[in-house]
């Protein structure tokens, strides 16, 4: 319910805010020789508007097209900038997907336990601000390493969340899942705009990630709970697993980029 409110009052806030007159890919400000340019372009306009309306429009639509592919293409060719997201997008799906049927484990835990007390809102609001905490550490660690531990620790706590018959246990396994997802997409957030050269490719990057993030636990939801029908507590004890998975790839692939730095560097000391 409160839910509900927060975005029908985001909506309604979303109305008082001021205009945007210019954007990065459409609307954009003209600058310097360009200024005779659009002179002329509002001559052919008085003359021909409708004709000019339609070509102005397509130029817009093309030239924000070109504009987005090149920055696309200019930050997804780093290595680096496509592992980071790859972990963003995936750390992103899993945590959303725990997030979003956690009430459902909660409560079939609640009946076999036959608990009357609920803190469901209250843990809630603890993760919440418990992953202002993971954030802030997340500020003050840049070893590239450190998601690896992160995700399979949040495994482990998904796993003994679920399985342990007590919702107190997984109220406390809720919240570090939902701390360390915060250190997590904090980390690899700085990472990517570390890497990021153009400053107005960072929303569309970001937006990017994000939408594959969403695409992912989509098709998670798909696959556990429309395709399989998975338990409640089986559904959290795949998403651990997947979490495990993620950690174990993430320490191949440091492992991997170490012994190429070693080997780069031996063979640089050879010469």
């Amino acid at each position: 319910m409160w839910w509900l409110v927060s975005q029908i009052l985001a909506t309604f806030w979303a109305f008082w805010l001021p205009p945007v007159p210019y954007g990065i890919y459409f609307h954009r400000r003209s600058i310097g020789n360009s200024i005779q340019i659009d002179i002329d372009q509002i001559n052919i306009d008085k003359q021909s508007p409708q004709h000019s309306e339609k070509h102005s429009f397509r130029h817009d639509v093309a030239d924000a097209a070109y504009l987005i592919a090149r920055h696309a293409r200019s930050a997804y060719t780093r290595p680096k900038v496509l592992a980071w997201s790859a972990l963003y997008a995936v750390a992103m799906a899993l945590f959303v997907q725990a997030q979003t049927y956690v009430q459902l484990l909660w409560k079939h835990i609640q009946e076999n336990s036959n608990s009357p007390v609920a803190y469901n809102g209250a843990v809630e609001a603890a993760q919440t601000l418990l992953g202002a905490f993971g954030a802030y550490v997340a500020s003050h660690c840049a070893r590239a390493h450190l998601p690896a531990p992160a995700a399979a620790a949040q495994g482990v706590a998904v796993f003994v969340g679920a399985y342990v018959p007590d919702v107190f246990v997984s109220y406390a396994g809720y919240i570090i899942m939902g701390l360390l997802y915060h250190y997590t997409i904090t980390l690899a957030s700085a990472k990517i705009a570390g890497q990021l050269s153009d400053d107005s490719c960072f929303g569309l990057i970001f937006g990017i990630n994000t939408l594959l993030g969403t695409g992912l636990q989509s098709l998670l939801t798909l696959i556990m709970i429309q395709s399989l029908t998975l338990h409640i507590t089986t559904q959290y004890f795949t998403l651990s697993g997947l979490f495990i998975i993620l950690a174990l790839l993430w320490m191949f692939g440091w492992i991997v980029q170490v012994c190429r730095q070693n080997k780069s560097i031996n063979v640089t000391n050879q010469y």
